[in-house]
C-alpha cells in the first residue's frame, strides 16, 4: 500500500521508565463506532464500572478516577505490581466487550502523568468532560464515574 495514502500508525510503547515505582497513566479508550452513545446506558455503563472497581479491589489497578462519556472512557490509573500497563487495558477492553457488548477500538491513548500539578489538571479535565459536552450542568451530577482514590495525593502540602 501507498504510505502516503495509507500511513501507518507507530505502535506505542507503554513501558515505564527505570526508577518509576508507581506511575500514574491518563487513559482514554475510544469505541470503535464514535459519535453514538454505547457506555453511559443501564447494563453497559454498569457492567464497566463494576469492572473498575473488581480490578481495584483484585489490586490489578489502583484507580483515581473513571468518567465514561457516550463513546469513549478517560481514566487515571496506576498499574499494580509487574503487569504493564497495555496488558491491563486489554484485559479490561476484552472482558466489558464480552459482558457488556462494548466494540472498542483497537489500542488506547496513554500519557505518563510526571507530577502533582499534570495529575490534577488532568483529573479536572476528566472531571469536567460530562460538563464540557453540555451532558450535565455540574460533575457531581454525572452518574458514569468510578472513584478509587477519596484523597488526592498532590493536593497535600
Amino acid at each position: 500500500m501507498n504510505p502516503v495514502l495509507y500511513p501507518s500508525r507507530r505502535t506505542l510503547v507503554h513501558s515505564v521508565p527505570w526508577g518509576v515505582e508507581y506511575p500514574d497513566f491518563f487513559v482514554t479508550i475510544c469505541c470503535r463506532r464514535m459519535g453514538f452513545n454505547q457506555l453511559c446506558i443501564q447494563g453497559v455503563g454498569d457492567i464497566i464500572l463494576e469492572a473498575a472497581r473488581h480490578y481495584q479491589l483484585i489490586r490489578r489497578w489502583q484507580c483515581e478516577l473513571l468518567v465514561l462519556m457516550p463513546d469513549h472512557l478517560h481514566v487515571i490509573v496506576s498499574p499494580c505490581g509487574e503487569v504493564q500497563l497495555h496488558t491491563i487495558i486489554r484485559n479490561f477492553k476484552s472482558w466489558t466487550a464480552k459482558r457488556a457488548g462494548v466494540i472498542w477500538q483497537s489500542g488506547f491513548f496513554e500519557h505518563r502523568l510526571r507530577d502533582g500539578p499534570s495529575a490534577e489538571q488532568k483529573w479536572n479535565y476528566i472531571n469536567e468532560n460530562p460538563v464540557r459536552r453540555g451532558l450535565v450542568r455540574s460533575p457531581e451530577d454525572w452518574a458514569w464515574v468510578f472513584t478509587g482514590r477519596a484523597d488526592r495525593p498532590w493536593s497535600a502540602d
